[in-house]
């Protein structure tokens, strides 16, 4: 392990390293005073000093991999923070967006092989994640194929998934069944989540919660109906009785589930969804008339 003293009294890193902890320091100040804009530029100046010092090195630098990712999304978090204290157009997120694109871009193009240990390229999937929340806020999601593009294309990157954090893999699968969701491929989107819900801890409730709220909707479109523990353990309720109405071909109760709790589906990003899950419902009502008449 190389000696993280030695590497930041080297000449190269000395000033710029000072500059980054500067920032970060003021950002933090900046913060504490409740200063949530000069507390974002503090963090953006930090961060943009920081890639500086990333972006020069061949080696050496999978120590400043977690420095580079904690920075990207408190920097993230920082500029909307300020957004929603100025108002407006999402000003400081935009820019914002600007240095992630450029963060995402050093990493991306690094030429040494995922295989060792010094590849910037170890990053990629964690600074895919702070730009996929920085699209999906700005309802930018046009610019996601761009990025999904450098990740899954040639390289090797899917071919050596296991070499990443499984977490960061696990948030990168749920950003990308989100996206098929949207663009109504069912079947992958459904891939994605059952992949992201398997491989995320059972204790770990809330980000259990937040995947099933986009795989369950997905999985009544495709004819699978939730069982209770969706309701029992997660607190998703709405979703279990929908599913109920369409096991049952309760029609009345589905259009009645569904108006109640339309804001929160809508919230979600699930309600046009739901909707087409109707056909399922009708299709359960249809299957029961049919052996009532069949008993007859």
């Amino acid at each position: 392990n190389i000696d993280i003293i030695t590497y930041c009294n080297s000449n190269i890193l000395d000033s710029s390293i000072s500059g980054v902890i500067g920032c970060r320091t003021d950002a933090l100040i900046k913060l504490v005073e409740n200063n949530l804009v000069e507390a974002y530029q503090q963090e953006h100046s930090a961060y943009n000093q920081l890639l500086e010092v990333f972006s020069v090195r061949e080696d050496n630098t999978n120590w400043l991999i977690p420095l580079v990712v904690k920075l990207s999304n408190d920097m993230r978090f920082l500029a909307e923070m300020a957004d929603d204290r100025i108002g407006g157009d999402y000003k400081n997120l935009r820019e914002c967006l600007n240095s992630l694109t450029r963060g995402f871009t050093i990493v991306a193009k690094d030429r040494t092989p995922i295989t060792q240990e010094h590849s910037k390229k170890h990053a990629l999937f964690a600074v895919s994640n702070v730009l996929f929340k920085v699209y999906f806020k700005l309802n930018t999601l046009q610019l996601c194929g761009k990025l999904i593009n450098v990740v899954e294309g040639p390289g090797g990157i899917m071919d050596n998934i296991k070499l990443f954090p499984v977490s960061d893999v696990v948030m990168y699968k749920y950003y990308i069944g989100r996206l098929k969701m949207f663009e109504d491929k069912y079947e992958e989107a459904r891939e994605c989540l059952r992949f992201a819900y398997k491989y995320t801890p059972k204790n770990c409730i809330q980000n259990r919660r937040k995947i099933l709220a986009s795989l369950a909707p997905i999985e009544m479109c495709l004819g699978v109906i939730p069982n209770k523990e969706i309701s029992d353990v997660y607190g998703l309720h709405e979703m279990y009785v929908l599913g109920q109405a369409i096991k049952y071909g309760d029609i009345k109760s589905f259009e009645q589930i569904i108006s109640t709790n339309q804001r929160t589906f809508i919230k979600l990003g699930v309600y046009l969804v739901l909707e087409q899950a109707k056909s399922i419902a009708y299709r359960s009502l249809y299957k029961r008339i049919c052996l009532i008449i069949g008993n007859t």
